[in-house]
């Protein structure tokens, strides 16, 4: 809207484009109140690292949300999908070692793809290994 800063719009001024539409909104209970929406979605993200964005541009704005579970989502599903993994061959070698190709075959990796999951886990300490002559055998403490 003409006139509409983006200082305004942060502090809550409501400029309506379309009064009626606007109050057809209001008593569907689409929207609460003129000019609250935009500063309660900065104060939802006020302790994130990223924050909303608002580019003024020819006939409006554009509002950017960032995803505040974004990294939360793909951790978990990371945590959950080592953690089965990791018990998928806990359970499968209990007490006795294994080497890659086991690996790959259990987890459907390739054995190159088994090499890397278990040398990164071999550096944090989750699974052991050793070499026995040209071989490198693993075991889960």
């Amino acid at each position: 809207m003409p006139g509409v800063t983006h200082d305004l719009m942060i502090s809550g001024v409501s400029v309506t484009r379309n009064e009626k539409l606007s109050q057809v909104f209001y008593r569907l209970k689409i929207i609460e109140a003129y000019g609250t929406g935009i500063p309660r979605i900065f104060s939802l993200y006020k302790n994130c690292a990223s924050q909303p964005k608002i580019p003024i541009v020819d006939g409006g704005f554009l509002l950017i949300l960032p995803n505040m579970n974004h990294d939360k989502i793909i951790d978990n599903r990371n945590n959950r999908l080592i953690t089965d993994n990791i018990q998928l061959l806990k359970n499968r070698f209990i007490d006795s070692y294994f080497d890659k190709e086991d690996v790959a075959e259990t987890l459907g990796l390739s054995p190159s793809g088994a090499y890397k999951f278990l040398n990164k886990y071999v550096e944090e300490r989750v699974v052991e290994s050793k070499k026995e002559g040209r071989k490198i055998v693993y075991r889960i403490p």
